[in-house]
């Protein structure tokens, strides 16, 4: 499906010859806190675009450039879900590998039947203000709308206020607010909260 708003078409499921973009983008909005598992940046870029599963996220596209992502999680797979145990060994080794697969089962979440789990919205920094990350969500919205989705779920931890002010923007409710200060050293954060919109 492309909705074509202006210049910018919104594409569901990126193509795959954009898997490198969109490992750089994934990594401009979350290299800080994937760094924590993998502190090498060319070693995640690669992992990240040998492992997303592409059918779970939506583009933003500027002519034929990758300018923006959101992706999800269902009950079926997730954006981020080809990364495992295996492969991380594989690609960093035995030390690293473990290291990385201890760090990222701190940040696992599972998506449920009926909801869509939202993977993280990413616009490049030079298209931000445009009104492209409210484009990338209005569609995600409409796909859990037409696949009868009763929920949109996300998580947003406590250093990030303003994607927590625009949750609440867009309709999202607080379910729980989950404490854990004393990784606040290791993680970079000391919460996270569980945020929901019903459909």
């Amino acid at each position: 499906m492309i909705v074509t708003t202006d210049e910018i078409k919104i594409l569901q499921d990126i193509p795959l010859e954009h898997r490198d973009r969109t490992a750089h983008l994934y990594d401009i909005a979350f290299g800080a806190k994937l760094a924590l598992a993998i502190p090498n940046s060319a070693d995640r870029l690669r992992l990240l675009s040998k492992t997303m599963q592409l059918e779970f996220s939506v583009g933003a596209f500027d002519g034929g450039q990758l300018i923006g992502i959101a992706g999800f999680s269902t009950a079926q797979g997730s954006l981020t879900g080809g990364i495992n145990y295996c492969g991380l060994l594989s690609e960093l080794g035995w030390i690293k590998g473990n290291r990385a697969a201890f760090v990222f089962s701190l940040y696992e979440r599972k998506a449920v039947e009926g909801e869509l789990l939202m993977d993280g919205i990413v616009v490049d920094p030079e298209y931000r203000g445009k009104g492209i990350g409210t484009r990338l969500f209005s569609a995600l919205k409409n796909f859990s709308e037409s696949n009868t989705y009763s929920t949109i779920r996300l998580d947003v931890i406590d250093t990030n206020l303003a994607a927590r002010r625009l949750y609440e923007r867009l309709g999202f409710c607080v379910v729980k607010t989950e404490q854990f200060e004393c990784l606040r050293g290791i993680l970079g954060f000391g919460a996270s909260t569980t945020m929901t919109l019903k459909l």
